[in-house]
């Protein structure tokens, strides 16, 4: 358990004082006076704040509704903030009676769909639903519940929408044994209504090929609808291997990816699955364009985990043999162009990129080490999940980076884009990115919260590319900090949270 000290004498002898709580481990201390303070730090894995007003002779637990561990505690004219785990920035104004949040929670996203350039919808933790009519640039949360988990969206048109996941305990775990749930909304999302489906494990994917005729898979079990999701009947039951993602392209001829060295193929709608093997990997995904062309890609560290087949799946040849990592997403928007996404793993780019069908891939450049899903209209737009936002391209992903003896060199993006920092909050080192479109003078600064100058990071003329940057706080406090480029008439700022 973490202690608390205190000292009358300017550090010459110190007195440890005794919290009632026993709790867990102390981070920061801050005094207003003589008599009143504060000490915040975790418990539990979840935030936790002690109150005195007698000089720390006595400990009162402040309730809190903070999930995160705190790390530091600062005081100014009458207003407290706390800071912690994951970006949590709290406030008080009454002594801590109550405190609030100063910045909306980060949500983990695992499925993303567009109907068309502006409407689209993204689903993940917490039960959480946004949706945008125009193109991204902007997200309206349309459901929450923090009870559920959505692992996969498909939107048949503007109107008509479904959801499928699962229902989670306080642990984070599917609630057995009914825990699988589907929403389907006929209004765009102003409403969503549960639809009934008898399954006991969680919904991981639903696809549709028609307004009526729809699949949706959990467990080891395939569901079908032919009544535009009105009722679901299982199809097929599957007894090899967890069941992770569903596509058909048409009514007939369809796929599943499962976590196995083998997927699923059907000719007749559902009724008859047949085993397709592969490698001794595990596929979660693949992206079929037509009955004959298709791809998979696997989680494997040290093999060949891309593969691709033209004949419908009865053999397949690898096509990754460059990009060996982590990656569980994959969209072909035509036979030739297609991304795949996943983890950065030994400095690989979490998206890659081929033109060619898949005999070469290139990395894109993308602010996030993480990629959960990819999805695109045509080649040129479309948009990715990453654990630190939804990023969109109009140009097919941008920048690329090839690869040569000396590592990877930048093609020229088509705009000037200043990224945030990565990781954020960081403890001391963060990555800084940014695109240059024309080249020039650019600077790139770091400043307080009060607007002062901190450092110069870049401060020289460069060429059009990508570039990233390092900033190292180790010789600051921690709070929030501002970084802003400059290049001819563009200037972009953002905000960092250092947290030591």
């Amino acid at each position: 358990m973490g202690s608390i000290i205190k000292t009358t004498d300017g550090g010459q002898t110190w007195v440890h004082q005794q919290s009632d709580n026993g709790l867990g481990n102390w981070s920061s201390v801050k005094f207003v006076n003589a008599d009143t303070g504060w000490v915040v730090g975790a418990a539990a894995n979840t935030g936790a704040v002690l109150f005195s007003t007698d000089g720390g002779t006595k400990w009162e637990q402040q309730n809190t509704d903070i999930n995160e561990g705190l790390n530091s505690i600062n005081y100014s004219d009458g207003v407290s903030w706390t800071v912690g785990g994951n970006g949590a920035i709290y406030k008080t104004t009454d002594e801590g009676n109550n405190w609030i949040s100063q910045r909306q929670p980060t949500y983990h996203f695992n499925s993303i769909y567009f109907t068309d350039e502006n409407t689209g919808w993204a689903v993940g933790n917490s039960g959480m639903i946004l949706n945008t009519t125009n193109g991204g640039d902007d997200w309206n949360k349309q459901y929450q519940n923090d009870s559920l988990l959505f692992s996969s969206v498909y939107a048949i048109d503007n109107q008509n929408v479904f959801v499928v996941g699962a229902v989670m305990d306080i642990g984070g775990t599917p609630v057995k044994p009914e825990c699988a749930i589907i929403l389907w909304t006929q209004d765009g999302g102003s409403t969503w209504m549960s639809q009934k489906i008898d399954a006991t494990k969680r919904l991981t994917s639903v696809y549709f090929v028609s307004q009526n005729i729809g699949w949706c898979i959990g467990g080891y079990d395939i569901f079908k609808t032919t009544d535009g999701g009105m009722n679901w009947a299982l199809q097929y039951e599957n007894k090899t291997s967890p069941l992770y993602k569903i596509q058909f392209i048409n009514e007939n001829n369809g796929w599943i990816f499962f976590s196995s060295d083998s997927l699923f193929k059907t000719t007749d709608g559902g009724n008859s699955w047949t085993k397709q093997n592969i490698s001794s990997l595990s596929f979660p995904s693949g992206s079929f364009v037509n009955s004959n062309i298709g791809w998979v890609v696997g989680d494997s560290y040290g093999g060949d985990n891309i593969y691709k087949t033209t004949d419908g799946g009865n053999n397949w040849i690898p096509r990754g043999e460059t990009y060996r990592g982590y990656y569980f997403s994959i969209y072909f928007s035509d036979e030739n162009t297609g991304w795949i996404g996943g983890y950065n793993y030994s400095n690989q780019q979490s998206i890659i990129k081929t033109t060619d069908g898949g005999n070469t891939w290139i990395g894109q450049d993308i602010p996030s080490d993480y990629v959960t899903d990819i999805f695109f209209l045509n080649e040129n737009t479309g948009w990715a999940l990453g654990y630190n936002g939804i990023f969109k391209t109009t140009d097919g992903g941008g920048i690329v980076s090839i690869e040569n003896e000396k590592g990877y060199k930048n093609t020229i993006p088509a705009q000037i884009e200043l990224f945030q920092n990565y990781p954020n909050p960081f403890n001391p080192t963060t990555i800084i990115t940014y695109r240059l479109s024309i080249s020039g003078l650019v600077t790139l600064k770091i400043y307080d919260i009060l607007g002062r100058e901190v450092t110069t990071l870049v401060n020289k003329y460069e060429a059009a590319g990508t570039y990233k940057v390092t900033f190292d706080a180790s010789n600051l406090a921690s709070g929030v900090y501002i970084y802003q480029l400059k290049s001819g008439n563009f200037t972009a700022t953002k905000k960092l949270l250092l947290m030591k």
